[in-house]
């Protein structure tokens, strides 16, 4: 049984004003990011956007609340907690790996060059986008849009994601469905 997770937004959070202000001057609250594209939301372009997170992505995570007792418990149910992340625009799956492994982060593999699993139980991730290519691209049971402020404004047309904003109710989705 295979999850499909994604880190940032979802297992990590960023300290976007902190950040924002460390980089480009400014403190922009998290509810000024109104898009997944940080391009888009700040209006700069977005060689300064991937220069950020090169140098951001090594440091130590704020994690989520519940994230890791929740990927214990998947993994302890036989579940494939499949790690599928932009962070390997930047780190080397073997560096991604340390890093988990040093954040302790449980986790059973990582998903490189988009070969995804046939089947996926759930893909939990905070961009309405990588969830609806997962779609496309293999079968998944659940698509589990994990609630962010640059993420409110989808409309979900289809109704295929389901919105959630803890991972309380990922497990009650996962082990419920």
């Amino acid at each position: 049984m295979n999850l499909l997770v994604d880190l940032d937004g979802c297992v990590c959070k960023y300290d976007f004003p902190a950040l924002t202000k460390k980089y480009f001057g400014r403190a922009i609250p998290n509810k000024g990011i109104w898009t997944y594209s940080l391009e888009d939301s700040l209006g700069i372009p977005p060689r300064l956007v991937q220069e950020m997170f090169a140098k951001e992505v090594f440091s130590e995570p704020a994690l989520v609340q519940g994230a890791i007792g929740a990927l214990k418990h998947f993994i302890s149910k036989d579940y494939n907690v499949c790690i599928h992340t932009n962070r390997l625009h930047w780190m080397t799956p073997e560096e991604l790996g340390d890093w988990l492994d040093k954040w302790g982060i449980p986790y059973s593999s990582i998903i490189t060059n988009g070969d995804l699993p046939n089947y996926v139980v759930a893909h939990i991730d905070d961009s309405p986008a990588k969830l609806m290519k997962s779609h496309d691209e293999t079968t998944v049971k659940h698509l589990l849009l994990f609630d962010n402020p640059w993420n409110r404004q989808c409309l979900n047309i289809t109704g295929k994601l389901h919105r959630v904003k803890t991972w309380r109710e990922i497990k009650e989705v996962v082990n419920g469905g």
